[in-house]
Formats: structure tokens, C-alpha cells, sequence
């Protein structure tokens, strides 16, 4: 009578830790699910104000400004600047870092729109999200650029200068 007692414990036991860790290995899927998930959400929102901003100024014209609140999302590898040439050459592809005649950079000119791209490191590797504006923007966005500024807040002033430059400044 105790052996049978002391088996249906044990088998009461192991039926208990099978269940604990089946219910662990699902919270820790949906934590890191969830955890990915909001990564991208911020990246995706953050991404679409900056290019709503641009194309509000570019609606405006030369000479106005506007400031979009930005939430950079942690794991922020890259936020850069991409450019469509207006004429590419076929070994720049469609979306490059244009280049002049000589091998520089193109003028200003010569570009056709920008595409604001970031790259977000996740669980399983990067993703990289773009978004079109109509404008074109200076490439220079400083310190936006940082990754050390991943996961925090602050402002960015869009400005449309005299010289016929958006461009985009940490506040």
C-alpha cells in the first residue's frame, strides 16, 4: 500500500514538472514573440512619421519647418538616408548612393526621391523597413543616425531650407 502511494506521488510529480515546463517553454515563446513584435510596431511608426513629416514639408514648400516626435526602437542597427536616381546607370541599380559622372556623389539635382531606411536587429537576424517620400532629402541626418540613441525619445526638426534642402536635425 505505501509503494502504491509513493508511485502514484511520483507519477504525480513528474505529471506536474512535464506541465511546468510546457507552460514555460509557451510564456518564454510569447515574452520573445511579443518582444519582437513591439520592435518592429515602433520601428514601422517611427519610420512613417519621419516620411509623413518630409512629404508635409515638401506639400509646404521652401522655407518651413515642423518637428515629429520619434521613438527610436531598441536593436536600431542603421537609419539612413537612400536615394533614387533620377537617371541611374545600370550598375547602380534602382535605389543607390548616386554617383556623378567622375565617381563622387551626385548633386542634388540629380536625384530623384529619397527612401528612409532602417535596419532592426531581431531574434532570427535584421530586418530592414523602408518608406518613400516624395521629396528629396539631404543626406547628412547626424546624429539620428546613432544607434546609440536606440530605445529613446526626442524630437526631429524637418526643415526646408533656402538652398532647396530638406533635411532632418536631432532636436
Amino acid at each position: 500500500m505505501v509503494g502504491e502511494k509513493a508511485q502514484i506521488a511520483l507519477e504525480y510529480f513528474i505529471l506536474t514538472a512535464f506541465i511546468l515546463v510546457a507552460v514555460s517553454m509557451i510564456f518564454t515563446f510569447s515574452f520573445l514573440n511579443y518582444d519582437q513584435n513591439s520592435t518592429i510596431v515602433i520601428a514601422n511608426e517611427t519610420i512613417s512619421k519621419l516620411s509623413k513629416g518630409v512629404n508635409v514639408i515638401y506639400a509646404r514648400g521652401k522655407g518651413n519647418t515642423t518637428f515629429v516626435d520619434i521613438n527610436l526602437p531598441n536593436g536600431l542597427e542603421s537609419l539612413e538616408i537612400v536615394h533614387k536616381c533620377r537617371y541611374p546607370t545600370p550598375e547602380q541599380g534602382t535605389l543607390t548612393e548616386c554617383k556623378n559622372s567622375s565617381g563622387g556623389p551626385a548633386d542634388y539635382g540629380d536625384l530623384n526621391f529619397s527612401i528612409i531606411k532602417m535596419n532592426v536587429r531581431l531574434l532570427g537576424g535584421t530586418s530592414t523597413i523602408l518608406r518613400k517620400t516624395n521629396a528629396v532629402i539631404w543626406e547628412d541626418i547626424g546624429e539620428i543616425a546613432l544607434s546609440s540613441y536606440a530605445g529613446s525619445n526626442y524630437s526631429v526638426r524637418i526643415n526646408w531650407n533656402d538652398d532647396g534642402q530638406i533635411k532632418l536635425e536631432k532636436v
